[in-house]
């Protein structure tokens, strides 16, 4: 079955992979105003046409160990195993995260927000910034990024590069839709076991922020 690729965003419009009705209203009753922030995070960052099939109640680590048993062949260097709904399979990122201008091609599969996707992520993620930094003459990446309710990337105010790191990221529009990707999968994978795992918790939505050593290698946080 093919699936929709992600755009440049991690959309609300898969619910093979979670019951989005079951975590937006959790998190509702949690609060209204995160609520909608996580919302339009979403909705910004993983668009994709509804699927006709039935929705699935699982947590990331659940999937984590169902798929992390289904893939042993060896993996060539240009590829990564990445965790689908299909199972995990090879792939070469820089060609899943190529965008061409105008087109959409439903054919990619979607990636599921797993611990192991966020690994295998951030290592590949962190050597494209590395090459960034290095192309663009760019003396040092930002401590930190995130993205705002309207999908758009935010600096820390006192990063004296920011405008040629969005201008570098422009020019590269792959990293930038990886980096996107990236930044979504793990705001959903913290938001979908806070949801799952702990109803009644008072901290009703997780802020996720992005931090980064001076090379460009990517971690997460949670807050």
């Amino acid at each position: 079955m093919s699936e929709p690729q992600i755009p440049a965003n991690l959309g609300t419009n898969a619910p093979n992979i979670i019951h989005k009705n079951t975590v937006q209203n959790t998190l509702a009753q949690q609060g209204a105003d995160h609520a909608s922030s996580f919302s339009a995070l979403v909705s910004a960052s993983f668009a994709g046409p509804n699927q006709n099939t039935p929705a699935n109640h699982v947590t990331s680590n659940i999937i984590d160990r169902t798929l992390s048993n289904e893939h042993s062949q060896d993996q060539n260097e240009d590829t990564l195993a990445l965790d689908f709904p299909t199972g995990q399979q090879d792939v070469n990122p820089d060609e899943y995260f190529e965008v061409t201008p105008g087109y959409f091609d439903p054919d990619k599969p979607l990636l599921l927000p797993t611990s192991h996707n966020l690994n295998a992520l951030s290592s590949h993620l962190s050597g494209k910034i590395g090459e960034l930094l290095n192309e663009y003459n760019i003396p040092k990446a930002p401590a930190n990024i995130t993205y705002n309710d309207h999908g758009e990337l935010t600096f820390p105010s006192d990063y004296p590069y920011s405008q040629e790191f969005q201008q570098a990221l422009d020019a590269e529009p792959a990293v930038a839709h990886e980096l996107r990707t990236y930044y979504a999968l793990a705001s959903h994978n913290a938001n979908l076991d806070q949801a799952t795992s702990n109803i009644s918790a008072t901290k009703n939505y997780i802020d996720i922020v992005l931090t980064l050593d001076p090379d460009g290698q990517v971690t997460i946080e949670r807050s």
